[in-house]
């Protein structure tokens, strides 16, 4: 694998690499801090929707939803990368509650972390995404660990009192997603992580000024993104 100069890395720079290959994730285990998942909950159902805002997490099933996938992420072999997207849409996240992840991923692709997690969930009938997200969990799946997932701007964006219309998320939109991508931080404590979005990276490098930054092409050009994601070597 290639070097990668531009990791968004947040590994101590002096950890000899056996030590990070063989330890690090038991030392991750130690800094992830599930007991912050509940805090992280509360302030998102708190979140105000708007005529272009929706927050899905106002709706408990999709609220508890996340919370068994965080909760998960804390249990299962997790590989220390933190993919962030920049926001849900209402066919993935907006039917599941969990970042990149639609109901056609959790009824076709068959994964030991997510076949753990599914008899926690709240379940739904749509299945109307059946794009390159679920390319990418079959790639996840030919892996014993998996990555974790947030969005920079963790509600829904819409048109104005149009809900089934999406929008691009604003930088106003990534500034009010701030504080929740922190908890996210501190709770999954990634060693390592990736923005699916220029302006996601923009927001990172600028919040996070002595980190190296990285960024994935966006989940929906999906060759680029499985080449890439390809490239990480996660093991």
């Amino acid at each position: 694998m290639k070097k990668n100069n531009s990791l968004f890395d947040l590994r101590p720079k002096r950890c000899p690499p056996a030590w990070y290959r063989l330890g690090y994730s038991f030392v991750r285990k130690a800094l992830m801090r599930p007991k912050l998942i509940p805090t992280l909950l509360e302030a998102l159902k708190e979140a105000p929707s708007s005529s272009t805002v929706q927050n899905i997490y106002q709706d408990p099933a999709l609220a508890e939803n996340l919370t068994a996938y965080l909760l998960s992420l804390c249990r299962y072999p997790y590989s220390g990368h933190l993919i962030v997207g920049t926001a849900p849409t209402s066919t993935r996240t907006g039917v599941t509650g969990i970042p990149f992840c639609s109901e056609f991923v959790l009824q076709s692709v068959r994964h030991p972390f997510l076949d753990a997690l599914m008899p926690k969930l709240h379940r739904s009938e749509k299945r109307k995404d059946r794009g390159g997200v679920a390319s990418f969990w079959r790639e996840i799946a030919r892996g014993r660990s998996v990555p974790a997932f947030w969005y920079a701007f963790p509600f829904r964006p819409h048109s104005s009192n149009e809900l089934k219309q999406f929008r691009q998320a604003t930088a106003d939109d990534l500034a009010k997603g701030l504080p929740f991508l922190r908890l996210a931080i501190r709770i999954l404590a990634p060693h390592t992580l990736f923005a699916t979005d220029k302006e996601v990276e923009k927001l990172i490098r600028k919040e996070f000024p002595k980190l190296r930054c990285h960024s994935l092409p966006n989940e929906d050009n999906t060759f680029a993104f499985l080449a890439d994601y390809r490239e990480l070597a996660i093991p």
